[in-house]
């Protein structure tokens, strides 16, 4: 995985960068390149949903989303596609 070791290589996010920047392409992340600095489309995660793996800790992290998206008018939260993570999700939307 050791995004947030790529995140910190000047070399490679450059690169990386460069490339999204040409083809019109934001970069979302988990929040390690919130402390990134540097003016290029991007947004960076509140949360991440499934820290721990579980129906109702993934709800209740949507939830936490949810009230904070209300409060501050937009919210962002990163998740894997786990099974248990996809599950929760879509019993949480609907």
């Amino acid at each position: 995985y050791l995004g947030d070791r790529f995140v910190t290589s000047d070399i490679g996010m450059n690169a990386f960068m460069g490339v999204l920047r040409q083809r019109g392409l934001a970069f979302l992340d988990d929040g390690m390149a919130r402390r990134r600095p540097g003016a290029w489309a991007r947004a960076s995660a509140d949360t991440i949903v499934d820290e721990t793996q579980t129906p109702a800790a993934i709800i209740g992290r949507l939830n936490a989303l949810e009230a904070a998206a209300k409060t501050r008018g937009a919210a962002l939260g990163t998740g894997f596609a786990y099974p248990v993570t996809v599950e929760a999700a879509a019993r949480w939307a609907r």
